[in-house]
């Protein structure tokens, strides 16, 4: 799912996050003559955009004029602006976009489940590049076999290092300190825990085995923290929306098994 859903999934859970069809528009406006809000309700919120020229991207809100229904927002421009029967979604401020992008990172950093990957082993060699991607290792297992069954065996004595690479961006290697596999072909099975899991712009995508509800419950209960922390007022109804979303954040963690693993022990070299 696209980051411009969760954000709008996410104002839905904790605030009035209304939905219409524009009645007109420009690159820079949208009208909904249908609106009946007052003025500045939408001013500095969010605006979403779900068909048209915008599609799949979110924007916040300059300004909303309550006489002439029209919200404006500052985009980068598109040969065609909103128009007629484009479909948005739209909120007020009390939660702003970059607080709920904030919030859903947060929650994916929290919850991003390990994963593996294998590398085979040369003989004797006791440092290895690891692939594009993998770092944050968590355990490394080394198979007994070179076909399966591979009888993998954890093994302690290792260290990631960072290096600089010939493009000046920094890659990841293994180093075995003591007990380096012995044989070509091993399989090396490396648990580790991703690092870019940021959702860097609209478009970009939760990974399929990250649980939605639970992202998004999460999320929630972290901006309804903020917002209470922030105000200083613990208004009723945010306080039950805080303890509803803590109560569905842990259902959701006891309903989903994620694949997530803990550092193995490693023995120092000395």
């Amino acid at each position: 799912m696209k980051r411009v859903y969760l954000t709008k999934y996410l104002s839905q859970l904790i605030q009035n996050t209304v939905e219409g069809t524009a009645s007109g528009g420009s690159d820079s406006t949208l009208e909904d003559i249908m609106r009946t809000e007052g003025e500045g309700y939408f001013d500095n919120g969010t605006i979403w955009f779900f068909s048209g020229s915008y599609e799949n991207l979110s924007a916040v809100i300059g300004s909303w004029d309550a006489e002439s229904k029209t919200f404006s927002f500052s985009f980068e421009l598109r040969p065609i602006g909103v128009q007629r029967d484009d479909v948005y979604a739209a909120a007020p401020a009390d939660y702003p976009r970059w607080l709920l992008i904030q919030k859903i990172n947060e929650a994916l950093r929290d919850i991003m489940p390990t994963l593996e990957t294998v590398i085979m082993s040369v003989a004797n060699a006791d440092e290895y590049v690891l692939p594009a991607g993998v770092c944050r290792v968590r355990n490394v297992e080394i198979g007994r076999n070179t076909s399966s069954p591979y009888e993998y065996v954890v093994h302690n004595h290792w260290k990631e290092l960072t290096y600089l690479t010939e493009t000046d961006l920094y890659g990841y290697k293994l180093r075995f300190y003591h007990r380096a596999p012995d044989e070509d072909n091993l399989p090396i099975r490396i648990t580790y825990a991703p690092l870019n899991t940021d959702l860097q712009d609209d478009g970009a995508e939760i990974p399929d085995n990250v649980p939605l509800n639970l992202l998004l419950w999460k999320a929630a209960a972290s901006c309804l923290r903020w917002r209470i922390e922030r105000t200083r007022e613990d208004e009723p109804e945010r306080v039950r929306l805080l303890n509803e979303a803590l109560a569905n954040a842990v259902r959701m963690a006891n309903t989903y098994e994620i694949p997530t693993t803990h550092a193995d022990m490693r023995f120092s070299r000395w």
